[in-house]
């Protein structure tokens, strides 16, 4: 296409973004968008721009001074089209709000004194009394501090928070198994897991794929109910691992299935007492984080497995066989976090109990 001047005009012009067409430094065309920005008309601004965009098409985050813009760069024969998007204070103060931080911290000593009251009362010989409202208190500090997770995770800056190193997959989806065993004992689905796999050693980032696994465990559960059964599978497939979750409860409609990785989508799952929606998205995430894909199928016989495809991927050195911290969880367990809103209430009892 002949990109000339009335072209752009009617390409551009019913564009919401603003559209710029930069030669060195000078605007050769902006919509009615891009010139309703106040500092496309500031040379010095626009010198200092053309300057720092790169020699080839891409994305790039541009910040000086006030002004930071998501800027998509496409290099033409005659200069440079830009669309940018300015971006606003919100979008950029939670990657680095130390908000999370303090809640946690807040929450730690509110599940400290929920644990000296029931250890008072254990002496005294009450606790029998107060058990089961403990355990609701217990369960919604673990539900909060799982939301915070959410939150986190939702932000766009994983590449330092969570750097690829080491690990051994297979050691730690049987730690979870079990550690989830001790825990929904009698009173949630029974949950199977199946490898034969005793060690998979690949690259990645261990609390990342392991809150992965969790959600996907999560959404299972709850489908599954008290009486239904979860599996969790891990196979290796030539060059690649298979982690496999299944569940026995009510199957997705299939007009949804495509669309249940969005974050738009999650409020329309059958699926009971859901929490903030993000469970499938964030695992989503995580699967392109590591390069991998994430499925989701109706089983003939019943209920639906989602299934996670990731390339193994050797590691430069050998796995840490001993646990590292996960997430920054102020001595909370892992596990309840990330299953609060699908474990019984019975797995927050066991924590009040002497």
């Amino acid at each position: 296409m002949d990109l000339n001047l009335f072209n752009l005009h009617q390409i551009f012009d019913p564009f919401p973004e603003a559209v710029v067409l930069l030669q060195e430094s000078r605007v050769l065309f902006a919509n009615p968008a891009g010139e309703a920005l106040i500092f496309i008309q500031d040379k010095t601004f626009l010198q200092t721009l053309s300057e720092l965009l790169p020699e080839q098409s891409g994305d790039i985050q541009y910040a000086l001074d006030a002004v930071r813009l998501h800027i998509t760069i496409s290099v033409l024969e005659f200069g440079k089209l830009l669309i940018l998007r300015p971006i606003s204070k919100q979008e950029t103060f939670s990657a680095h709000s130390n908000v999370p931080s303090q809640m946690r911290s807040h929450l730690s000593n509110l599940a400290a004194t929920t644990e000296q009251l029931a250890d008072r009362l254990s002496k005294e010989e009450k606790l029998d009394d107060y058990q089961d409202l403990l355990s609701i208190q217990l369960q919604a500090i673990y539900r909060i501090l799982r939301m915070i997770h959410q939150q986190e995770l939702s932000c766009d800056d994983w590449e330092q928070e969570y750097p690829l190193g080491p690990l051994d997959l297979a050691l730690c989806c049987r730690v979870l198994s079990y550690e989830l065993g001790a825990y929904i004992a009698k009173e949630g689905p029974n949950v199977t897991y199946r490898s034969e796999l005793s060690n998979l050693f690949l690259t990645g980032n261990k609390k990342l794929l392991e809150h992965m696994v969790l959600s996907l465990l999560s959404n299972a559960i709850k489908s599954a109910g008290k009486d239904g059964a979860v599996e969790l599978n891990l196979i290796r497939k030539k060059g690649r691992v298979l982690i496999s979750v299944w569940d026995s409860g009510l199957a997705i409609p299939e007009d949804r299935l495509l669309s249940l990785f969005s974050n738009q989508s999650a409020s329309t799952l059958p699926r009971p007492n859901e929490g903030a929606g993000l469970d499938l998205w964030i695992a989503h995430r995580i699967a392109l984080f590591h390069h991998g894909v994430i499925m989701a199928a109706n089983r003939p016989n019943g209920g639906t497995e989602f299934t996670v495809s990731l390339p193994i991927r050797a590691p430069k050195q050998l796995a840490a066989q001993c646990d590292d911290p996960h997430f920054k969880n102020e001595g909370f367990s892992p596990l309840l976090i990330g299953l609060a809103d699908a474990l019984p209430g019975q797995a927050f009892r066991l924590l009040v109990e002497p």
